[in-house]
């Protein structure tokens, strides 16, 4: 699977630790090197994909040969690789890369491969508000599960 996100490129499971488990090592990191009111999402814009040549990515998938191609496009932090109206400027197109970067590797791969292109897209959001109350209640309520129902 060919995973393309901010948790990839920028912090490589970093936030997890951070806001997620809260291990106490990469807690101190960012208190010791980032402002105290930083957020995860204040790196979203040190994300450009200013390297990502989608027609040079399918060339390269396709001399490896690979047969299939399974792109993240939306992981656990909610991040999209597509411009989305749901994922309330959280997506690609509204920040960092301001490119539909599924979009342009999906136009690459099918006209340069015959290489099956598929997408991973993970429903559920670690910290998306609503997922945290449904934790938060030892998953007693489903508020979320209703609202990805809606949107997806």
């Amino acid at each position: 699977m060919l995973s393309l996100s901010l948790q990839y490129l920028s912090l490589h499971r970093v936030w997890w630790y951070w806001q997620g488990t809260k291990d106490p090592a990469v807690v101190k990191y960012f208190q010791d090197n980032f402002p105290p009111d930083v957020t995860y999402a204040d790196f979203a814009q040190k994300f450009t994909a200013s390297f990502f040549d989608a027609n040079q990515w399918a060339d390269l998938i396709a001399a490896s040969g690979a047969k299939y191609l399974a792109l993240t496009a939306k992981h656990h932090e909610g991040f999209t690789l597509w411009p989305s109206r749901y994922s309330f400027n959280w997506n690609a197109m509204d920040v960092g890369p301001r490119r539909d970067l599924v979009g342009e590797l999906a136009t690459a791969v099918r006209n340069r491969t015959k290489v099956h292109y598929g997408l991973y897209h993970s429903l559920y959001e670690w910290f998306h508000p609503l997922y945290l109350r449904d934790k938060a209640n030892n998953w007693t309520t489903q508020e979320f599960t209703k609202v990805t129902d809606f949107l997806y």
